[in-house]
């Protein structure tokens, strides 16, 4: 009997689904299911249908008995089994496809057994007698599935029998297994093999299927060239369809075509007579008011994908001459039919694209295939003058022109249609003619970009102050085509010029008969904007800008919006003053926007908008952060399971913060939640928030004057996120730790002692050697504020980088910032350095004193910094007096380093005053005499540098001072000895010193 199980919640997905995301443990081979559990199997499965309590239970025991061998052979039972209701075995045919596409592969929580795989591959054979077409697709799926696992190595046998069944079964049979075929052709196709596996498979079956291909195309031909085909006639049509879509992925998959250069060429000339006839019926049809079917067009788009699809394979064999046939075709229709597919059009401009692009690229090609001389056949023979003339007429006045359906969304659906025109929708006809006209423009700029300038000016001209509405789309289709073509018509239109002899004034039209023309010359000054540099010429855009954002219609005020961003944006030599008379009615109205708009896409991009009015305008955006404030966080609270919505928050959020500087806890009530969510690594949204997420939260600290309990209490998502141990974000997480150390100070050591440390511990040796490098900056920050205590609470990470250094774990860059840590604590107290020393000792076996001073020896000249060369000189001579044998054997090398660093004492001074920037403040002379302001982190560090002791102590009285402390411990003539041991050259060099 089954195993039943508990019912689970009853918020459970689909059962489908829910077998689909099951994983459950490694088979048990003592649990065998058998035909006498056939009777529960199919009980179980009719009760997973029924829509209640009772199909819970039921998903839960067929997720419980996949564990069970035998139970996947016992499914075709099931599906076999006519008898039995159609949806139970349909669900049956779900399970058994996603059991084999989970279960099947070695590297899965568990395998079926080979006897079990076997027995599948037997059955599954069975689907060419199945005469339900969603049951016969779900086995060939299963078919497709293990040939992706098992072909050619462990199911050689496959492709014969489904040849086999082609050439000698019934008809029913054989368009069965073209199914088989085809699904089959698109899992290999798409697995990764090597480029040579398929390629041999491809060229195999090439031959058999052109001569499929060859048999089918004219049956189904005959069918769909009649006004009422028959209705048993769909399933050749459809069998037509798979045969083609098999020879375009074989004939994608040969590294070469010359294996079957006949057979591809046969094919190519045959789908291309059959697009061309089912064209002309269609044709004749809608000239006759005929209806035709879906089917119809659907063979049409079909068909078409072919060309299409292997040019995006084969860019550089475009000039192949079966492709100028496709490329004539394809002007044809674009020309001169009318009412074709929205598909085929949309392939047809697309094809015509590719080849475009490719033509050119194709010179100085390597491939073998391609000769120059080829390349530029097809660019006279096809794309010369006249034809990109009659393309580009067509373009524009059919392709590029507003339909009605646009004009329909433009009054129902304002935001819709913005989205749509202004974001490129790139599945629209429209937008595919923008691309193939730009690809034109590109490729044949020097023929075809005055032919553009001439033939619209002659558009403009002739339209020019008429409100006749098809004369107002010829006008905006210009403008369209001028702003796509930018980049080639950028020398050959005097766009100033024009601008203020007519895009000026149009867009000053009130009449609402002209808003198509407003919209798109508006739209047109985005794309043009490096042409708009005048401080004339600008002023003068801002007042088309607001001119359109005072209008009632949204689509003027959207666009307009989107306009103002790249002007803004890309504006190289921005003046403030010139904009500033025009900043309180654009951030009036763009902050209202928020309010008025519902799409959170429309949102999305005034936001993006915000953000680059605040990075340009700076302080000036202050008087607006109650209106931001009123709107921005509704929206947030609105914006659910929208990320992108939520991101643009919070860098709009960042960018007021760094704004405000200290004046930002005004809105901390807003700021602190939200870095507490987009910061939080147990939201489900985290992965996408969490980088600008971690950007605001460091602007909040580095900007606040004080620390609050609030901003105090979000560091627990810091240590959430170093348990996680994912690094990818530890700089920036670094960098947060230390600006909560310069703003809480104590307050904050004594709240997170124990959680610092246990993140040192964790980060220390596990980081690459920047993340380190920030680490050990976090560590002598607390040094300097708290020399002695840090010693102590931070022994454990410090013992781990003493130890470290002696034995050399790290890159030379670590270690010789690891040993201005350890200088540190010698001079912040010698007692506490003596444990380290200690400890160190012991778990090395050496004596660490002595490596400590062989370590700065060797590595000061890799310390980049003279303070910290500094701070190491004065440690070493901490050491001393000593009766360290060692340690005085040494003391002409400290010597020798410490006197180094006396004539370093300018380079020290410049740095210091450098992080201070005493040299380099208008006001450095001031700042120096008045007090610090502490209320940024810049003041911070500044404060935290000036009060730093080793800063202060001059070197040469500290020398001279030990000198004499040595002299006194050690008696004048056993000093005197020592002092003889270290070179002369260096005595004479502090003699010098103190002259």
């Amino acid at each position: 009997m089954f195993i039943t199980s508990p019912a689970i919640p009853s918020g459970s997905s689909p059962v489908h689904q829910r077998i689909r995301n099951y994983e459950s443990p490694k088979r048990d081979p003592n649990l065998v299911l058998g035909q006498e559990h056939l009777p529960q199997l199919k009980s179980v499965l009719a009760t997973a249908l029924v829509a209640h309590s009772s199909r819970l239970e039921a998903e839960k025991t067929i997720e419980n008995v996949q564990k069970k061998n035998g139970f996947y052979t016992l499914l075709f039972s099931v599906i076999f089994d006519t008898s039995l209701e159609y949806n139970v075995r349909y669900l049956a045919s779900i399970i058994l496809k996603n059991g084999v596409n989970q279960y099947w592969r070695i590297d899965t929580a568990y395998e079926l057994s080979q006897h079990e795989k076997a027995v599948i591959k037997e059955r599954v054979m069975d689907a060419i007698n199945l005469e339900e077409l969603p049951i016969l697709t779900q086995l060939a799926l299963v078919i497709a599935k293990i040939g992706r696992f098992d072909f050619p190595d462990k199911w050689s046998d496959l492709i014969p029998k489904i040849m086999n069944i082609i050439g000698t079964g019934s008809e029913d049979h054989r368009r069965r297994a073209i199914l088989i075929l085809s699904l089959l052709v698109t899992e290999l196709s798409t697995k990764e093999l090597s480029k040579a596996q398929f390629h041999n498979f491809s060229v195999q079956l090439i031959p058999l299927g052109t001569q499929l291909w060859n048999h089918y195309y004219k049956l189904a031909q005959e069918q769909l060239v009649q006004v009422n085909m028959p209705v048993n006639q769909t399933p050749l049509v459809i069998t037509t369809i798979h045969v083609g879509r098999i020879m375009r992925r074989l004939i994608c998959g040969v590294k070469s075509m010359d294996a079957n250069k006949d057979d591809i060429n046969t094919f190519m000339s045959s789908v291309l007579s059959m697009l061309s006839t089912l064209v002309d019926f269609r044709n004749q049809c809608v000239t006759r008011r005929i209806h035709t079917s879906e089917l119809l067009d659907k063979v049409l788009q079909s068909l078409m994908k072919i060309p299409t699809r292997i040019h995006n394979q084969y860019p550089l064999l475009s000039p192949l001459p079966h492709y100028v046939p496709y490329v004539q075709f394809c002007l044809q229709l674009l020309t001169f039919s009318q009412h074709q597919p929205h598909k085929l059009l949309f392939r047809c401009l697309t094809f015509l694209q590719r080849v475009v692009e490719g033509s050119k690229s194709s010179f100085g090609s390597s491939n073998n295939l391609i000769s120059t001389e080829m390349i530029l056949s097809l660019r006279n023979s096809v794309f010369d003058l006249n034809t990109c003339t009659i393309l580009i007429k067509c373009l524009l006045s059919r392709y590029m022109i507003m339909s009605d359906d646009d004009l329909s969304m433009w009054n129902d659906e304002p935001e819709t249609f913005v989205k749509d025109q202004e974001l490129d929708s790139n599945d629209s006809i429209k937008c595919a003619a923008e691309n193939l006209f730009v690809a034109i423009l590109e490729n044949y700029q020097e023929s075809c970009a005055p032919f553009v300038t001439s033939y619209t000016k002659q558009i403009l001209d002739d339209t020019f102050g008429s409100f006749e509405h098809e004369k107002l789309l010829a006008r905006e289709a210009c403008y369209n085509a001028i702003g796509w073509g930018y980049y080639s018509l950028y020398e050959n239109i005097n766009f100033p010029n024009w601008y203020f002899t007519m895009l000026n004034k149009e867009i000053q039209i009130k009449d609402p008969r002209y808003r198509l023309v407003r919209r798109r010359a508006c739209w047109l000054l985005g794309k043009w904007v490096e042409k708009i540099t005048s401080g004339e010429m600008k002023q003068c855009v801002y007042w088309n800008i607001l001119e359109l954002l005072s209008e009632n219609d949204l689509v003027l005020k959207l666009s307009a919006l989107l306009t103002l961003k790249p002007i803004l944006e890309y504006d190289l030599e921005f003046n403030l003053e010139e904009f500033e008379k025009f900043l309180d009615p654009i951030m009036t109205q763009t902050v209202k926007m928020l309010l008025v708009v519902q799409q959170e896409e429309t949102k999305l991009t005034i936001l993006s908008l915000l953000t680059v009015i605040m990075e340009k305008i700076g302080e000036k955006v202050i008087p607006y952060i109650t209106s931001l404030m009123d709107y921005l966080p509704p929206i947030w609270n609105q914006s659910q399971d929208d990320a992108l919505l939520k991101n643009a928050i919070i860098v709009n959020m960042s960018k007021l913060v760094m704004v405000l500087k200290s004046d930002c806890t005004q809105i901390h009530n807003f700021l602190v939640p939200l870095v507490q969510h987009a910061c939080d690594v147990d939201q489900a949204d985290n992965l996408y928030l969490l980088e600008e997420g971690l950007d605001l939260w460091q602007e909040l600290l580095q900007n606040s004057p004080l620390m609050t309990v609030d901003v105090l209490g979000l560091f627990k998502n810091i240590v959430k996120m170093i348990k996680t141990e994912d690094w990818e974000n530890i700089m920036m997480v670094m960098k947060i730790i230390d600006s909560y150390t310069l703003l809480g100070k104590d307050q904050f050591l004594n709240v997170f002692q124990k959680e610092l440390c246990e993140i040192f511990m964790a980060t220390l040796g596990n980081l690459k050697d920047h993340g380190t490098i920030l680490c050990v900056n976090v560590i002598e920050t607390l040094l300097v504020l708290f020399p002695t205590a840090c010693s102590q609470c931070f022994a454990s990470p410090l013992d781990k980088i003493f130890i470290s250094v002696l034995k050399g774990q790290e890159s030379n860059f670590v270690r010789s910032n690891y040993i201005c840590l350890l200088a540190r604590i010698l001079l912040a107290s010698r007692p506490i350095f003596d444990g380290y020393i200690a400890r160190a000792s012991a778990l090395t076996g050496t004596n660490a004193v002595h490596g400590y001073v062989d370590v700065w020896i060797n590595m000061v000249d890799q310390v980049v910094s003279a303070l910290k060369r500094k701070i190491g000189a004065l440690s070493l001579l901490c050491l001393y007096p000593t009766d360290d044998i060692g340690l005085n054997q040494r003391f002409p090398e400290v010597v020798d380093l410490a006197v180094r660093i006396l004539y370093e004492v300018e380079e020290v001074n410049q740095e210091i005053a450098k992080r201070i920037d005493y040299d380099e403040d208008e006001q450095g002379q001031q700042e120096q005499e008045e007090a610090i302001d502490e209320s940024h982190e810049y003041g911070r560090k500044r404060m935290l540098l000036k009060n730093d002791s080793a800063v202060h102590i001059n070197v040469y009285q500290f020398l001279q001072n030990k000198f004499a402390e040595m002299q006194q411990v050690m008696g004048a003539q056993q000093f005197q000895a020592l002092l003889n041991t270290v070179k002369p050259e260096v005595m004479r060099q502090l003699q010098d010193y103190k002259k």
